[in-house]
């Protein structure tokens, strides 16, 4: 593959440079013009170099420079005094944490350098001025609470109602299979209705086949106000977390026409854009 040929080219040139030296440290950055000149894309560059000084027989860890390590929420929504430094994470949900499809987008490390880093065992430190963040391959702490809090909104979203579909089998299937060239990012079933949350464009052939599908009762709304707000945990008791969460949005006011967790790491919910300061205001206030 690229990627192989791009790490095999690394690790000959690493090699070759040091020729019979036998260094007690080496450091190389992660930019390169091309692969890495654009925003983040030094991750992904350095995510190779790091695979490349590992097979070369160096102990390796990737090291990422940041104004600050992993806290527990958006330091822009939540005050610094009640924010904590999360210490260390697994790579399943840094993979959560920062996927910009269906995970949380929290933009710290592209999400493309994270399995070159995983697969090989190699370690991440996220150093900011606060502190530092480890990434883990291995890391598995007892099952806990939510650790962090973070949200982002849904560029687009379809709110799909038809009488049929309460009673049509394999109705989930049927939409994915139609809607398989677009990126879904989350779906919410009801009784009679979906909301499928997107992150790109959604054409009108598309919403044509839809309700050639299920009828012309079929209605759809477009949604664009709404937004995705998540509870993580690289090891989390989700049944619990999932009703304490609940909870405190019910309490609080705030509505949400669905929610999803997957075990041991995230619990979501789909809520209005205008909500989402609260909510994660609300939900760090209560769960962290």
């Amino acid at each position: 593959s690229t990627v192989e040929d791009l790490i095999n080219l690394y690790k000959n040139q690493i090699a070759e440079s040091l020729d019979n030296q036998n260094p007690s440290l080496l450091i190389t950055g992660g930019w390169a013009p091309g692969i890495a000149d654009k925003r983040q894309y030094s991750d992904i560059n350095g995510s190779l170099l790091a695979v490349a000084m590992k097979r070369a027989g160096f102990s390796t860890k990737s090291v990422i420079m940041k104004k600050s390590a992993l806290m527990s929420a958006d330091p822009k929504v939540i005050p610094a005094q009640e924010l904590k430094l999360i210490k260390q994470i697994n790579y399943r949900l840094a993979a959560e944490l920062f996927g910009f499809r269906s995970g949380a987008d929290a933009g710290a490390v592209h999400p493309y350098a994270i399995p070159n880093l995983e697969e090989n065992g190699i370690e991440t430190l996220i150093v900011g001025e606060n502190g530092t963040t480890v990434i883990s391959p291995d890391y598995k702490p007892k099952k806990g609470s939510a650790e962090i809090i973070a949200g982002r909104k849904v560029p687009i979203a379809l709110e799909i109602s038809s009488s049929k579909m309460a009673i049509q089998a394999g109705v989930i299937a049927r939409l994915t299979e139609i809607l398989k060239d677009v990126s879904i990012s989350q779906i919410y079933p009801t009784e009679s209705s979906f909301i499928i949350a997107f992150d790109a464009y959604i054409s009108d052939e598309k919403l044509h086949e839809i309700r050639e599908a299920f009828g012309v009762t079929t209605t759809i709304n477009v949604r664009r106000d709404l937004a995705l707000i998540f509870c993580l945990s690289s090891n989390m008791e989700v049944m619990r977390e999932n009703a304490n969460a609940s909870f405190a949005l019910l309490t609080a006011g705030i509505s949400s026409p669905g929610g999803n967790f997957k075990d041991p790491m995230v619990v979501s919910f789909l809520i209005s854009q205008e909500d989402l300061p609260k909510a994660i205001s609300v939900l760090h206030n209560s769960l962290i």
